[in-house]
């Protein structure tokens, strides 16, 4: 008997996961990623993330990656206005380090092992068009990240994230992280370390100025000895309102489907979660728009906190936003 086709655009960490598990439900599964290799785009990696997770994650989206994080709890430094402040971390919530990319050791590359011996089959340099979409099986989840080409595509509305971002190859192994609040940005930067890698980033819903590049470099140099010649510019696309489905026939997955924690941006915690998602709703879409409004409940909550007057971004309780199974 022929198997039944199935098509994921991107192969991030929420594409691999979904393909994973269509693959193993035995379904011939192929993905169309627009880069020439594993790891998303060569620019903005190799890089390093921290992350809240738990076993209980990978239970449920049925995939053991706990090689891929190293917990930094112990290596962690919370900078508030240039002043260091001791923040508690939420019991059950362990904070956790991985890399992203197309090095052996990134979360990506990773996935992609595990999809290859599922027998998911990959085209790179695929670009996904209209007419790729027309011509689509049933089955087809869109999984396409941050990249504005989809909602070109699709015409489904968005939000740009503006910033700034720094990567450098370090001798120092140990996992760590750092976050920093403060004048410079509405929302914050963070930076990370684990495997040799250092990242650093900072975001904001509008453009940064060179004046608050400037006093996020200073605080950058002082807390984490860390300088750059030069800092490379982003910008991110994400979706204005949180849908599961395009047009009744495709399935989004990750950030296109509005599943990143609003407050802190945790994407590649929701990215696993929603990959898994996306896949229980390729083959059961009442089942998995269930599971859908489950864990994804609590963003639009958080995200209307953001528009308050006052409003400052915290460390949230995970839990309070999207997960109702145990972190730890």
């Amino acid at each position: 008997m022929k198997k039944k086709e199935a098509l994921v655009v991107g192969a991030g960490p929420s594409g691999l996961v979904a393909a994973i598990n269509l693959a193993r439900e035995g379904l011939k599964v192929r993905v169309f990623e627009k880069e020439n290799q594993i790891g998303g785009y060569p620019h903005w990696h190799p890089s390093a993330h921290d992350t809240p997770v738990g076993k209980d994650l990978f239970k449920y989206i049925g995939i053991d990656l706990w090689e891929c994080f190293k917990d930094f709890s112990k290596d962690f430094l919370f900078v508030i206005n240039d002043e260091m402040v001791e923040v508690p971390i939420p019991e059950g919530q362990t904070p956790f380090v991985c890399e992203r990319g197309g090095r052996p050791t990134s979360l990506d590359s990773t996935l992609f092992r595990i999809a290859e011996k599922e027998g998911v089959d990959f085209v790179f340099g695929k670009k996904c068009t209209q007419a790729d979409l027309d011509q689509a099986p049933e089955v087809t989840v869109l999984a396409t990240g941050l990249s504005p080409e989809m909602y070109e595509i699709t015409a489904l509305p968005f939000a740009v994230y503006a910033g700034y971002f720094g990567q450098k190859e370090i001798a120092d192994q140990t996992p760590k992280a750092s976050m920093f609040f403060g004048g410079f940005s509405k929302e914050y930067g963070y930076s990370s370390t684990t495997n040799g890698i250092y990242y650093v980033l900072l975001f904001s819903r509008k453009e940064v100025s060179e004046e608050n590049l400037a006093e996020f470099k200073k605080l950058v140099e002082k807390y984490d000895k860390i300088e750059f010649d030069r800092w490379k510019r982003f910008m991110g696309y994400t979706p204005r309102t949180c849908n599961l489905f395009y047009k009744d026939r495709y399935v989004l997955s990750g950030t296109l489907a509005g599943v990143v924690e609003p407050a802190l941006g945790f994407g590649i915690t929701g990215a696993l979660l929603s990959g898994k998602i996306s896949a229980i709703a390729a083959l059961d879409r009442k089942k998995g728009q269930a599971e859908y409004d489950r864990f994804v409940g609590g963003v639009p909550r958080a995200i209307a906190k953001k528009k308050e007057p006052g409003y400052f971004p915290t460390p949230p309780l995970v839990g309070d936003v999207w997960f109702d199974f145990p972190t730890e």
